[in-house]
C-alpha cells in the first residue's frame, strides 16, 4: 500500500497529471478493508473483554439484547442497551457530520473528520479501560456507550463513500450483496435494479474475511480482552487517516470532457 500511495502522490505532484481515477478507487478499496479489520477488532475486543457484546455488529447485539430481556438479567439488558444506544448516538452524529459536505471526491473530507473523530473515543476508552478497568458493570457500560459511538461514526463513513454493497460493519447486507452477485454472474444476468451493487464479488468477499481476520487478531493480542485489545483497531484507523490524508482526499474527480 506503501508503494501505491507514493506513485499516487508522484503523479499527482508537479501539476504534471493527477492520479488515475482508477489508481484511487483502489487504494479507497484498501482503507476501506482496514476499516472493516478494525471494526472486526472492536467487535472481538467487547465481546471478549465487556460482557459478550457487539459493538459495531448491531444484529448480532439486538439478539443478545433480546436474549437478555428474555432471561430477565439486567445487566447484560444494560451493556446491550449501552452499545445500541451508543451505535445510534454516533450514526447520528456521523450523519450531521457526512451529509454536510455533497463534494463528489472520492474520500470526502467529512469521512476523515468521522473517522477521527472515532479514533479519538477509540483511545479515550483505551486509556480509561486501562487506569480504571472495567469489572464493575458502570464502567463497562460507559466503555461500551464510547465505542457505540465510534462504530457508529465509521458505519456512516462508510455509508458516505458509497461504495455499492459495502460495509464495515453490517456484514449481514455485504454477505447478501456477494452472493446476489455471484449468482448473478453465474447466471450471465444483469442486475435487476440501479442500486444492486456492481463492484465485484472478490471486494465484498474480501470485507467478510479481513472483518474475521481483525476478530481473529486482535484475540491474539489479547485473548482475555482488556484495553490491549483495542490497540489494533486505533493503529488501522491511524493508518487509514494517513492515507487518506496524503492522496485520496486531495483528489477530485475528473470531470467530463467537453467535446
Amino acid at each position: 500500500m506503501k508503494a501505491l500511495m507514493k506513485g499516487l502522490e508522484q503523479r499527482g505532484s508537479g501539476g504534471v497529471s493527477a492520479p488515475s481515477r482508477r489508481s484511487v478507487q483502489h487504494l479507497r478499496q484498501v482503507l476501506v478493508l482496514l476499516l472493516s479489520c478494525a471494526a472486526g477488532g472492536v467487535d472481538a475486543a467487547t465481546y471478549v473483554g465487556l460482557g459478550h457484546v457487539f459493538t459495531a455488529n448491531m444484529t448480532g447485539n439486538s439478539v443478545h439484547l433480546g436474549m437478555a430481556i428474555g432471561r430477565v438479567n439486567v445487566i447484560d439488558v444494560g451493556l446491550s442497551a449501552s452499545a445500541l444506544v451508543g451505535f445510534l448516538i454516533g450514526a447520528a452524529a456521523g450523519a450531521a457530520i457526512v451529509e454536510r459536505d455533497d463534494s463528489r471526491v472520492p474520500w470526502p473530507r467529512a469521512v476523515t473528520v468521522a473517522l477521527s473523530a472515532e479514533l479519538a473515543l477509540l483511545s479515550a476508552v483505551l486509556f480509561a479501560w486501562w487506569g480504571i478497568g472495567a469489572q464493575r458493570s458502570q464502567a463497562a457500560d460507559v466503555f461500551l456507550i464510547g465505542l457505540g459511538v465510534a462504530m457508529g461514526l465509521q458505519s456512516v463513513a462508510i455509508v458516505r463513500l458509497r461504495i455499492p454493497g459495502v460495509a464495515s460493519t453490517y456484514l449481514t447486507g455485504t454477505l447478501t450483496s456477494l452472493m446476489a452477485g455471484v449468482v448473478r454472474r453465474a447466471s450471465g444476468r444483469q442486475a435487476s435494479t440501479p442500486e444492486a451493487p456492481t463492484h465485484s464479488s472478490g471486494l465484498l468477499a474480501l470485507v467478510w474475511l479481513i472483518y474475521v481476520a481483525g476478530a481473529a487478531l486482535t484475540t491474539v493480542v489479547s485473548p482475555h480482552g482488556g484495553p490491549l485489545a483495542l490497540l489494533l483497531p486505533i493503529a488501522l484507523i491511524a493508518i487509514v487517516l494517513a492515507g487518506a490524508d496524503r492522496t485520496v482526499t486531495r483528489v477530485a474527480e475528473p470531470s467530463r470532457r467537453v467535446e
